[in-house]
């Protein structure tokens, strides 16, 4: 099978130990399904199709993490949950970089392989060029708002609670 390589960066102003946290949280719980995670989708614009419509066609993903051990990464793999002989399977690497005291990045690094053999590999290259790339690239954009929303409900919780505790 030929794999396609894939390089995706997200920006986050975030510190890079408060998104790695936050980060693995909600990825174990999009592999594991539990709320709210339990219908995460990888999703790509028909456009991205090259069918001239608006819409989006959206695939229940599954995942698997694994985290790696003082380090500021995991294994990443993303798959279709089900009829997953119909797309693209995303084997790689999810990484925080700290960029700064104050911001950070999520880089996915790693490969996917089209489905449906030479078919698949031929269509990949030419009428869906794009479509598993754009749908990760959906996909990681989501996972930083996530990880940012989490963190700053995290921050002002905190500081509602330092006011309780001191009047």
């Amino acid at each position: 099978m030929s794999r396609q390589n894939v390089e995706i960066l997200v920006p986050l102003q975030l510190p890079a130990a408060e998104a790695r946290d936050e980060a693995l949280r909600v990825l174990e719980g999009v592999a594991k399904g539990t709320h709210p995670y339990e219908h995460v989708m990888l999703t790509m614009g028909m456009r991205d199709l090259h069918i001239p419509l608006e819409g989006v066609l959206s695939v229940p993903v599954a995942a698997s993490v694994e985290p790696r051990p003082m380090r500021w990464e995991c294994r990443l793999q993303l798959e279709a949950e089900h009829n997953r002989q119909l797309f693209p399977r995303f084997d790689g690497t999810l990484t925080i970089t700290p960029n700064g005291a104050h911001e950070s990045e999520l880089w996915l690094q790693g490969s996917y392989e089209p489905p449906l053999g030479a078919f698949g590999i031929g269509a990949d290259a030419t009428l869906l060029h794009g479509a598993a790339e754009n749908s990760l690239r959906g996909f990681l954009t989501w996972l930083g708002a996530e990880v940012t929303r989490l963190v700053e409900t995290h921050e002002r919780d905190a500081m509602h609670a330092a006011r309780r505790m001191h009047p």
